[in-house]
């Protein structure tokens, strides 16, 4: 979604927890909104599946909402994937 988010705080990590924030540039609420990253061996290998995610809910405007991923593994590379919300 184009547009959807301003300032947001995305890039590849290592560790078990995947701490990082949006922000809502737009002058609507959006009443879901949901982050994936793609996961990535000490090895470089892609993993398939599954894919880190954070769901959060009634992001309105001008606010930043501030997210955690379950933890995976200490060796683990997340990567943005893409961002959902409506």
């Amino acid at each position: 979604m184009p547009g959807v988010f301003g300032q947001h705080n995305f890039g590849a990590e290592r560790g078990n927890h995947h701490h990082r924030s949006v922000r809502n540039d737009c002058d609507r609420k959006y009443l879901s909104v949901q982050v994936n990253f793609t996961l990535d061996r000490p090895n470089g290998d892609t993993l398939p599946s599954p894919k880190a995610y954070a769901y959060g809910h009634d992001l309105l405007p001008g606010k930043t909402w501030e997210f955690k991923t379950l933890p995976v593994s200490r060796n683990t590379t997340y990567r943005f994937d893409e961002i959902t919300a409506y």
